[in-house]
């Protein structure tokens, strides 16, 4: 797992690399996810990765995020998991160590 900067916040960041192996990185990205203890959960169907968010829409239900191959999963300085587009990432973070 590599660190980045945005700005001066640190946060905690994954690329979803591929869901043509064996299972393994979206099994554990997903993994990984949730051991962050965030209001946000992780969960996969095999090819795709999807992210709860902590708030739902107007009949109660959660909000549902799908990450494509390539996204980044990203924790906010608050303790969020979101899913962060790669041009964009890459325009606004920088690593800053393994």
């Amino acid at each position: 797992m590599a660190r980045y900067r945005k700005k001066s916040a640190e946060i905690l960041a994954r690329r979803f690399e591929t869901n043509n192996d064996d299972g393994s990185h979206i099994r554990s990205l997903v993994s990984w996810a949730n051991s962050q203890q965030a209001r946000t959960v992780a969960s996969h169907d095999d090819t795709t990765v999807y992210v709860h968010g902590p708030t739902g829409d107007d009949r109660g239900r959660p909000a549902v995020y799908r990450a494509d191959v390539g996204d980044w999963l990203v924790f906010t300085p608050e303790g969020d998991l979101r899913i962060c587009k790669a041009p964009v990432f890459a325009e606004i973070y920088e690593q800053v160590g393994e």
